[in-house]
Formats: structure tokens, C-alpha cells, sequence
């Protein structure tokens, strides 16, 4: 059996600071560390419902590949 490292991880940024780039600097963390780590992919879960964090995971280069309950993966 194949067993691939692909960790799946969230990020949250409260309501009353998003739209300042922080979530995008988060994630700019994310990918250092990750890539520093040894992975070379990664997988997050969403809420679709929340727009800003969907269409800065599109800007990002992430695509929706399933979904498990009320989140997109």
C-alpha cells in the first residue's frame, strides 16, 4: 500500500481583520514550512459559504477536488 504525506490543515482568520492580507500571509507561511518540511503537496477544507477564504485558495492555485460534509477539500 502507497502511503502519500498529505497533511490537511485549516487556517482561521476572525471576522473584524479579514480583507487585510492576513490570511494570505498565513499561507505564505504555510507553503515555507510545508515545502521546508518536505511536502510537496497539501489539502485544506472550506466552507464554501465563506467566499473570501474560497477565492484565496483559488488565487492560490487550489482547486476543489471533493467534499465531505458541509466543506469543500
Amino acid at each position: 500500500m502507497l502511503m502519500i504525506r498529505l497533511p490537511e490543515l485549516g487556517i482561521a482568520v476572525i471576522n473584524k481583520v479579514r480583507g487585510k492580507g492576513i490570511g494570505n500571509l498565513l499561507m505564505e507561511k504555510l507553503f515555507e514550512t510545508a515545502s521546508r518540511d518536505g511536502y510537496t503537496s497539501l489539502s485544506f477544507s472550506v466552507d464554501p459559504k465563506n467566499t473570501q477564504a474560497v477565492q484565496l485558495y483559488k488565487k492560490l492555485g487550489f482547486e476543489q477536488c471533493d467534499s465531505s460534509g458541509t466543506s469543500w477539500t
